[in-house]
């Protein structure tokens, strides 16, 4: 009987070359979450920024800063984040 761990994400065991579902492990994997800068800091660079709440959730308003301005004042909390290029 061959058990293998999936290389990639460790979640997959292989059993007789069938998947199974592998112990929780805590939930999704998630790759690396984008940076978050305070309101007043310099733009790290030029774009369009979201706001976060405190809870890390966009909260519709956005803002385009060129590199090296200060990002806008936002409630206390709050932070912004690069939006990517779609």
């Amino acid at each position: 009987m061959a058990i293998r761990n999936d290389a990639c994400t460790g979640l997959l065991i292989y059993v007789n070359d069938r998947p199974a579902l592998a112990p929780y492990s805590g939930g999704m994997a998630k790759g690396p979450s984008p940076p978050e800068h305070e309101p007043g800091a310099p733009a790290p660079a030029s774009g369009r920024y979201q706001e976060l709440n405190i809870f890390g959730s966009p909260t519709g308003v956005g803002a385009f800063v060129e590199k090296g301005d200060p990002l806008p004042s936002a409630p206390q909390g709050f932070v912004w984040r690069l939006m990517k290029d779609c």
